[in-house]
């Protein structure tokens, strides 16, 4: 039951936000010198991303001085939540994580996404965060794999198309993930966005899942959170099914399916500068899991960063000095994101 929890651990009861829309910037206005703003309320809120799926985002803008005029670079913020749980408006305690890019210049773009259905209440209100609100998740839209993805992938596209005119520079936008989060982050860097114009600059990936079933890398079967068989609309226990025929070399379209979702199978030389981190003693996603997307970028000659965090676990619990290896994660990513 440890396990189950600590997926969730992340999701916290955002506060009340009040959505107000403003006018976009113009270039005369944009900044130079920048802080992250005292209050959490976003800039621009409840930005429709994809019709056809009532999905929304909201876009954070530092607070910034005019003496420059250039459009800001950009993180695309995906959420934690097991695929199963989460939203797009922060908590006060990730903000105050987040407020680290605001700070350096970076607007933050936060999206929804479709959630895996079978959502045990148990399960999300047990979590060791307490009670959780349900009342926008429940208005959230429900799916299964690819449904994340494309979600993810429809995100990326507006903001190609639309982020310009909220003073966001098109050219330098990442990925920013944690978790469930930055399992998406790494897809859209691999097999999500082989087919669009443009892959993001660079990804941050905070305690992500770079695989389900892991072939080539261990026979260990690794991903027994229910919520990782959820995802694919699997019942509990599906995953190590496939597992374990994977490993007589049987083959099925579920299998295919789960491979899809896995960004280790779709690295190649054109994936972005990666940077990952990951607590040493995390029981729920195996820092293994960043470690073999690291060893795969040093294969292929891609920049990237591996963060281990020792003794840290799932959702940044004990991990020592947090704020220090926030800083080194935006420092990072900064050199790629800047013109």
């Amino acid at each position: 039951m440890q396990t189950r929890l600590l997926f969730l651990c992340c999701w916290l009861t955002p506060t009340t936000s009040v959505h107000l829309q403003r006018k976009p910037l113009k270039s005369s206005q944009l900044p130079g010198k920048c802080e992250a703003p005292t209050t959490q309320q976003a800039t621009y809120s409840d930005l429709l991303y994809s019709p056809t799926q009532n999905l929304s985002l909201d876009i954070y803008l530092p607070t910034c001085d005019n003496a420059s005029k250039n459009l800001l670079p950009a993180m695309l913020f995906v959420h934690w939540g097991g695929w199963i749980a989460g939203q797009k408006e922060f908590s006060d305690e990730a903000y105050s994580r987040l407020s680290h890019l605001l700070a350096a210049g970076i607007a933050i773009v936060s999206i929804d996404y479709r959630l895996a259905p079978e959502l045990d209440d148990e399960l999300l209100l047990s979590n060791r965060h307490g009670a959780l609100s349900r009342s926008n998740m429940d208005m959230l839209p429900q799916g299964t794999w690819p449904a994340q993805g494309d979600d993810v992938s429809d995100a990326w596209i507006w903001l190609q198309e639309h982020a310009a005119t909220y003073g966001i520079n098109t050219e330098r936008i990442g990925c920013w993930g944690e978790s469930a989060g930055a399992h998406l982050c790494q897809w859209l860097a691999t097999k999500g966005s082989k087919d669009l114009s443009r892959r993001p600059q660079v990804v941050a990936s905070m305690y992500g899942i770079s695989c389900f079933l892991c072939r080539n890398w261990t026979s260990e079967f690794t991903s027994d959170d229910p919520s990782s068989d959820w995802l694919f609309g699997f019942s509990e226990g599906r995953l190590k099914e496939l597992h374990d025929l994977e490993s007589k070399g049987v083959t099925s379209s579920d299998l295919l399916l789960v491979r899809s979702a896995e960004p280790l199978e779709w690295v190649d030389e054109n994936v972005p500068p990666m940077v990952l981190a990951h607590g040493t003693n995390d029981t729920t996603v195996t820092y293994e899991k960043s470690q073999w997307m690291a060893y795969a970028l040093d294969g292929l000659g891609v920049d990237n960063k591996l963060i281990l965090v020792e003794n840290g676990d799932h959702c940044y619990g004990d991990w020592a000095d947090l704020d220090t290896v926030l800083i080194e994660v935006v420092d990072w990513i900064l050199v790629y994101l800047k013109p």
